[in-house]
């Protein structure tokens, strides 16, 4: 974007979203003028493709919190697959608690138990990180709708499934068997 909303690591992640900068972004996708985004890049260029067509029944409405959110910012995994790392990665010291932090304002901006749907991982191990751990089992008092765990599933256990049934009303799991072994990655 031209037009950064903030810095998560600094900003405060609600007046992010509802930021007047934000705020205009979305109406521009709302109302299909997509100006501040690369068409050749933005996958919501597709969508107005589609609404052009007639195909969408309701144009999407705003709310004062993401409607999904995705958890994405912990490298950290217990393998090193070809298709991602050369090396195990372990996020450590300044890095870990940095990240930490960023965990916390998530926790704390009540994104979580308002999201129709949680996505977590893609680029570390759910099960691994103690970041993503920290999200994935933090508590309030109301159930969380959806969550959608990638995972290598090496350290999935049928507890860790028992506490997420206990947080999530919907709980998915996809297991990535890219280097379950050599072979299978091959």
């Amino acid at each position: 974007m031209k037009y950064p909303i903030g810095n998560p690591e600094v900003d405060d992640l609600n007046d992010m979203w509802n930021s007047n900068v934000a705020k205009i972004f979305r109406l521009s996708i709302l109302n299909h003028t997509y100006s501040f985004c690369d068409l050749q890049r933005c996958p919501m260029f597709e969508y107005r493709k589609q609404f052009e067509k007639g195909k969408w029944n309701s144009v999407p409405k705003t709310s004062q919190t993401p409607c999904n959110v995705s958890v994405a910012f912990d490298h950290s995994c217990n393998l090193h697959c070809a298709s991602c790392r050369e090396k195990v990665v372990v996020c450590r010291g300044n890095e870990l608690e940095s990240k930490m932090k960023y965990a916390h304002k998530i926790i704390e901006s009540g994104w979580l138990e308002k999201a129709q749907q949680i996505v977590m991982a893609g680029n570390g191990e759910v099960f691994f990180s103690p970041v993503y751990e920290k999200v994935l089992f933090s508590t309030s008092m109301e159930k969380r709708h959806s969550i959608m765990i990638l995972s290598n599933g090496v350290l999935m256990s049928e507890d860790k499934l028992k506490k997420l049934v206990d947080i999530y009303e919907d709980v998915k799991v996809c297991i990535s068997i890219d280097a379950g072994s050599e072979e299978t990655y091959s």
